[in-house]
């Protein structure tokens, strides 16, 4: 079983800066649990491989797709 490549918020921040993912999106998307990640300590740790496949197939916002229709208050 391999081992999943566990990077801080930082080193994830500095390894995707390209994509135009700052470390405060990625702690949202962690404390959110939107990614894979676990906390070491004071630390959080995220699976890179499973960033990559997030960023490629992201997840439907059921709000941003829900936009401008009409729906059910939530009482």
């Amino acid at each position: 079983m391999p081992v999943p490549r566990m990077l801080t918020i930082n080193e994830c921040a500095k390894e995707f800066e390209g994509t135009g993912l700052t470390a405060y999106r990625l702690r949202q998307l962690a404390i959110s649990n939107q990614i894979i990640n676990i906390r070491a300590g004071n630390k959080i740790l995220i699976n890179a491989d499973k960033l990559i496949e997030y960023l490629n197939n992201p997840p439907l916002n059921t709000e941003q797709s829900q936009a401008g229709k009409i729906r059910p208050i939530q009482a």
